[in-house]
């Protein structure tokens, strides 16, 4: 009996602790405690997994692109580590690349292709730094880290870093962020509180930059966006093929948490108004996640796009990539041989970035706002692609059908922010600590003789103490023709010597 009582009692002992590892593993997106990424990783209620990947973890990734993408990384990251041992001299620091694009519940592998591209920069970035050897040269780790489908639970996953930058001191600042959305402004606040500065990647709401002056974007803002849509509408009635009405339709969505959308069309409409055009707004409601409600009574975007149809003026869709992929499939059910002009947002460059996807609709040309040139050649003439090149060279493969400088140049553009800001204290002032705030107050001074020439553009804050945004950003408008593939119709902006488009607003005078 007593043998038969410690069995028992034994048996019992081990089910509690299976119990426990199970509900472990449950909480910490299928990891067990003993693997090194655990701790930072966390199962969200809609199942998705959230948080910082330091060692590996590729967020069950259904891409094997995206999973080639994010093993790069960590090898890099591996190499990193080895070379701050052998040189401790060389600054040493940490980013963290925070957005949505991990979160793949119920995407297609295609719809990732424009975050993957964006890591692809900040690898490229990262890749260069550990070819350089000057002692005022950063060596920099990459951490990728996931917020959730629409940065849902980026506040959350700000608690992790701010666990995180205490115990590694080498983490100075977020790159990424993703979507202009009520959480991404709550996720700004909360990495505000914690003390990291950020550089986004593709965010361009209005917004933004009220929420925190530690952040800063490499991208245009809605309103220099929506003056740059309208003075190329403008040139399009005037001279366009059949010279359409001097009218606008804004669509935009009904979900009052896009704040980009919602920001986006508002500017539109001002801008818009500003050259004479008569305007009028449309609203679509998205399809809503499983289990959840529509947010407003408004018809879907196919709708929309069926009703647009017989529209003599201008259709500007201020929406997502994947509501205007709907919006092209109404329209091509009821008018693919006659349909209405139409110009997209920056937003459609997601959809313009996956070649199949932009393909299902080859007989309805649009154009639409692009952050970069939209002209890649992986042939070894910039550092951007000599980088990919050498990293990824089955993504140059792709680059004729695809906008990948797009969004590569755009996260290589932010990791570069970083990497100068750094090399800039260590040559002013080689015994400051490189924290956070002084970090955030060099990418402040980006300006003048400091700007940045970037693969993306020109990136100066333009002398003045609260800019948080490039004076004069590049915006290049594409156009998807009927063989499905973007041509660029023309660009505005500071693109080195570069002369921008007739039609183009006047630039900016930078001051100081």
């Amino acid at each position: 009996m007593a043998v038969c009582a410690v069995v028992v009692a034994l048996l019992g002992v081990g089910g509690l602790v299976l119990g426990a590892e199970r509900r472990y593993r449950q909480a910490h997106c299928g990891l067990s405690r003993f693997n090194a990424d655990a701790d930072t990783l966390r199962t969200a209620e809609t199942g998705e997994c959230i948080g910082v990947a330091r060692h590996g973890f590729t967020f069950h990734s259904p891409d094997p692109s995206l999973d080639r993408t994010l093993q790069k990384i960590y090898a890099q990251n591996a190499v990193a580590e080895q070379e701050h041992q052998a040189a401790p001299e060389r600054p040493f620091v940490t980013l963290v690349h925070l957005s949505a694009l991990l979160s793949v519940s119920g995407k297609l592998s295609g719809q990732l292709a424009y975050g993957r591209e964006a890591l692809q920069g900040a690898a490229s970035a990262q890749s260069r730094q550990l070819r350089s050897s000057g002692a005022t040269e950063p060596i920099l780790r990459i951490f990728p880290a996931n917020a959730g489908s629409g940065m849902r639970f980026g506040p959350r996953v700000v608690e992790i870093l701010d666990r995180l930058k205490e115990q590694d001191p080498s983490l100075v600042g977020v790159t990424g962020l993703d979507q202009s959305r009520e959480a991404t402004n709550r996720t700004i606040r909360q990495l505000t509180a914690v003390g990291l500065p950020m550089v986004a990647t593709t965010l361009s709401a209005d917004s933004l930059v009220r929420q925190s002056p530690m952040y800063f974007q490499v991208s245009p803002q809605n309103a220099r966006e929506a003056e740059v849509a309208a003075a190329y509408a403008d040139h399009v009635v005037r001279t366009g093929a059949g010279k359409p009405a001097r009218r606008v339709r804004i669509i935009a969505s009904a979900d009052p948490s896009d704040t980009y959308s919602r920001t986006l069309s508002d500017d539109v409409e001002r801008r818009f108004r500003a050259r004479k055009f008569a305007v009028e707004r449309t609203s679509f409601t998205p399809p809503p996640p499983p289990g959840q409600e529509p947010a407003s009574d408004a018809p879907g975007p196919g709708t929309v796009g069926q009703r647009s149809c017989s529209y003599p003026g201008v259709v500007f869709f201020a929406g997502r990539s994947e509501d205007f992929e709907s919006l092209l499939g109404g329209i091509n059910e009821s008018c693919n041989s006659a349909p209405p002009v139409l110009i997209g947002g920056d937003d459609v460059a997601r959809l313009a970035a996956d070649a199949d996807r932009r393909g299902h609709y080859p007989g309805i040309p649009y154009d639409f706002l692009d952050f970069t040139l939209g002209s890649a050649h992986c042939d070894g003439t910039s550092e951007l692609y000599a980088e990919l090149s050498r990293l990824f060279p089955e993504e140059c493969a792709k680059v004729p059908n695809s906008s990948l400088d797009g969004h590569a140049a755009l996260g290589f553009d932010a990791v570069k922010l970083y990497v100068n800001a750094v090399k800039q204290l260590r040559e002013e002032a080689a015994q400051m600590p490189l924290t956070p705030p002084a970090v955030w107050h060099a990418i402040s001074g980006v300006h003048g003789d400091e700007a940045l020439d970037g693969a993306s553009g020109i990136i100066s804050f333009g002398g003045e103490v609260d800019r948080q945004v490039p004076l004069d950003k590049l915006l290049s408008v594409q156009r998807i023709d009927k063989t499905g593939r973007p041509v660029q119709a023309g660009f505005c902006g500071r693109v080195g010597g570069r002369k921008q488009a007739a039609w183009c607003p006047a630039l900016e005078p930078e001051e100081g």
